[in-house]
């Protein structure tokens, strides 16, 4: 991969440091099997930088003074503002087509079952399944499935995301 990402990785390591996941292991594992996924060089630092400002007290105009706006933009929309409902982060995702799809490898890693068991040592399948339940709606209101919604505000009266508890009306 180029400059960019390798610059976008080392940037996310620094910015997460000793952060520990809910498995217990190091948080920087998440961002970086969801950047894994995809090819192009901004989407992929993009992917890797998604939860830098949630995690951190790193700002959106530090990642737009090292990054550019563009990969800004991007980690804007997978970034919940304050104040800001997850609900309402999901519409903005969803109306850049590589942020939807940061999002969509985002829920896919959350319901990667190694990341849930439970205090028990067996599988939290409650939490898997409500990621795998958001990756379908994200997929359906992307037009994976079935006919696309208007893309241009795919979320709307979404009788699927209100059933999830995903009203964002």
């Amino acid at each position: 991969m180029g400059v960019l990402y390798e610059n976008a990785e080392v940037f996310a390591r620094r910015a997460h440091g000793d952060l520990l996941g809910t498995n217990g292991r190091l948080f920087i594992e998440h961002p970086l099997a969801v950047a894994a996924v995809f090819d192009d060089e901004i989407t992929k630092a993009a992917a890797i930088l998604h939860d830098v400002v949630e995690k951190t007290s790193i700002t959106l105009t530090e990642i737009a003074e090292h990054f550019g706006d563009d990969i800004a933009s991007l980690v804007d929309n997978l970034t919940v503002r304050e104040g800001e409902s997850k609900e309402s982060q999901l519409h903005r995702a969803l109306l850049d087509p590589r942020s939807a799809a940061i999002r969509v490898a985002d829920a896919l890693n959350h319901a990667d079952v190694r990341n849930w068991q439970n205090d028990k040592g067996g599988l939290d399948a409650d939490k898997v399944g409500s990621y795998i339940d958001k990756v379908e709606v994200i997929l359906r209101a992307m037009g994976v499935f079935g006919s696309p919604q208007n893309y241009q505000d795919p979320l709307n009266n979404s009788t699927e995301l209100v059933e999830l508890g995903l009203d964002v009306r």
